[in-house]
């Protein structure tokens, strides 16, 4: 059996819901059967071998998180909120994913007994308790502390907290460099904070400011901003265009990204950079790795015998494309539209698929695709080496006058 007893019972939960809905019988058995195909995907790659997961939802999977969820609504609704300790002791009880904070008038000796209860529902669902400690108690980045008849919120960060940001002379672009101090910044005006705590969360962001190299100028000017955003002065609604925003991504290149984002938005596409250099793809190495010939993007192929060489794009694997390259030479069949195949066919010059291929570009998404070829070729747009026809530049949404400036 593929699919493992914990997934089990979140399809059985789902099905419930679905035979109480309005939806038809054909949609519903149409919606479940999809879900028992898909939480039977639970095969992952370790060590190249495969594996099959015994515990839980599928890794990965964009359904393991709210079938999560669903699961646990269920839990709490018909083993916990209608057990008689909840109802008699119980005054608040939220959740947040798997952080929950609970309000109770019982006494040590009946909370330990409602926490036994808990830990016997379910085989692979444990709870962990933690109690305030003199009047405070953290819940996910908020420290809670009681006063009298009220609650003091201030924020709280973990002992292993560092200050660490993008700092400001980094290769990054200025909006990825602003995030974080505005998620620092946006956390404090939204959280309701006395004065004092407000005052003295602003000294600790000022001080992670400097720390990176941001001035506390920058700070007041992010802070005034996303005050004005949030309790907004002006009752009059501000303009918006009436044309549709096309947003696309791009990767990131000092200058020439900025040139390149003033040139899209006038054709209201809006860009946002992305960055591949990070700590985490330098550091973690928590996957198997996958031949690059088995992944898809820009490529560039080179004559042995000459300087002639190609860029060109695929959607499929690298590796396929190749062979269709090889095979257009092997039998002087030009159907697979392969420049490249014409220049070794006319010259009679050598060309080995194994050696002579340069993968310059990873990606899969059509509209990337373009827009990296394009800037590729662009490249050696003045080299005579170059076999592609400029022909090829063509693009609705980069014009051939800007590539060649």
């Amino acid at each position: 059996m593929y699919c493992v007893q914990w997934a089990l019972e979140c399809v059985n939960i789902v099905s419930n819901f679905l035979h109480s809905s309005n939806l038809s019988d054909l949609q519903t058995q149409c919606i479940l059967r999809l879900l028992n195909l898909s939480v039977q995907q639970n095969f992952f790659l370790f060590n190249n071998s495969f594996y099959s997961q015994s515990e839980g939802l599928a890794m990965g999977s964009n359904l393991s998180p709210i079938l999560a969820e669903i699961f646990m609504n269920d839990l709490e609704k018909n083993y916990i909120i209608n057990n008689k300790f909840f109802i008699d002791h119980i005054l608040f009880w939220g959740r947040y994913v798997d952080d929950i904070i609970c309000l109770h008038t019982a006494d040590d000796t009946s909370l330990t007994l409602f926490f036994n209860h808990l830990n016997q529902i379910h085989r692979s669902i444990k709870f962990t308790v933690e109690k305030e400690i003199n009047n405070q108690l953290p819940f996910l980045d908020i420290l809670l502390t009681r006063n009298n008849f009220h609650i003091n919120y201030s924020i709280y960060r973990k002992p292993t907290t560092t200050d660490a940001l993008i700092p400001i002379d980094s290769i990054h672009p200025f909006s990825h460099k602003l995030a974080g101090l505005n998620a620092l910044l946006r956390r404090m005006v939204v959280i309701p904070m006395s004065p004092v705590n407000f005052q003295k969360e602003l000294t600790i962001i000022r001080h992670i400011a400097l720390n990176n190299g941001y001035n506390n100028n920058l700070v007041d000017t992010l802070l005034s901003k996303i005050t004005r955003s949030i309790h907004p002065t002006s009752l009059i609604p501000q303009k918006t265009s009436k044309d549709k925003l096309i947003y696309r991504s791009l990767p990131f290149y000092p200058n020439l990204s900025y040139q390149l984002k003033n040139i899209f938005k006038a054709h209201n596409i809006c860009i946002s950079f992305s960055t591949t250099h990070t700590l985490n793809s330098t550091l973690v190495h928590n996957k198997d790795p996958i031949n690059l010939l088995q992944k898809s993007g820009i490529y560039q192929l080179s004559c042995q015998t000459c300087d002639g060489f190609y860029i060109g794009r695929t959607g499929r694997f690298f590796s396929t494309r190749f062979k269709e390259h090889l095979k257009a030479i092997k039998t002087n069949n030009l159907s697979h539209k392969s420049t490249f195949a014409e220049h070794i066919l006319a010259s009679g010059h050598n060309f080995d698929p194994l050696i002579d291929y340069r993968i310059l570009h990873l990606c899969n998404k059509p509209f990337l695709l373009n827009v990296l070829e394009s800037l590729e070729i662009a490249k050696h747009k003045n080299n005579s080496s170059l076999l592609n026809e400029i022909t090829d530049l063509g693009s609705d949404l980069i014009s051939y006058k800007f590539i060649t400036n």
